[in-house]
């Protein structure tokens, strides 16, 4: 398989969570009816992504909102299943300063890779804390068919090799042409597998 077919399998995989929102729409509980947005939004930008590839332009402005939007519905979908009065009144301000530093470094054109890992730190903080919640708790029978399991696990998965992506990004750039091609081919596996997590995470809660 070569790296645009892998690039194309991306595009389509980011359908699938898309797809089983709109079929299970009416069963979806708020968590996943605030994520439906995010998967239009992720379908868009690999779609833009794509048409950008293919005529060589440059997408960095169109990623970098998107990225700052993704942190925001994420922080949004925690804020609605999380249990923990802390954690509920520390994302709201999570989600100001997002929304405050966007237009501030576009405008001050500083690099938005800090603000960005930043928040994909916190997200993997909110990760790891819904799995200490249920290793201690023990309350859910089935952890296999709760479907915050795999929303969780893939926003582990997402969150915690995109951090290593942005950091290293330009670093790789400058390895080259090929070695940029190879990273970003491990990013569209990556993809691949955070879509089927988010669609399992979909089909499992449309019985809740």
């Amino acid at each position: 398989m070569t790296l645009v077919h892998l690039a194309y399998l991306s595009e389509f995989c980011s359908l699938l969570p898309l797809t089983a929102a709109i079929i299970y729409y009416r069963t979806l509980n708020r968590t996943l009816r605030v994520l439906f947005i995010y998967f239009i939004l992720s379908f868009i930008s690999e779609a833009i992504g794509l048409y950008t590839a293919h005529n060589k332009l440059d997408n960095s402005f169109y990623f970098t909102l998107y990225s700052y939007a993704e942190s925001v519905l994420v922080l949004l979908a925690f804020q609605t299943f999380s249990q923990n009065r802390i954690i509920k009144r520390f994302i709201p301000i999570c989600i100001g300063i997002l929304l405050f530093c966007c237009p501030l470094f576009f405008w001050l054109s500083l690099s938005h890779e800090y603000p960005l890992t930043l928040f994909s730190i916190v997200i993997l903080s909110l990760c790891v804390n819904y799995y200490f919640n249920v290793i201690s708790e023990l309350n859910i029978p089935r952890i296999s068919a709760h479907p915050y399991f795999w929303l969780v696990t893939a926003l582990l998965l997402y969150f915690g090799t995109s951090i290593f992506l942005t950091l290293y990004e330009n670093y790789v750039r400058n390895l080259g042409q090929h070695m940029h091609s190879v990273v970003w081919a491990y990013h569209n596996v990556l993809n691949i597998a955070y879509n089927i997590l988010l669609s399992i995470s979909v089909w499992k809660a449309r019985t809740k």
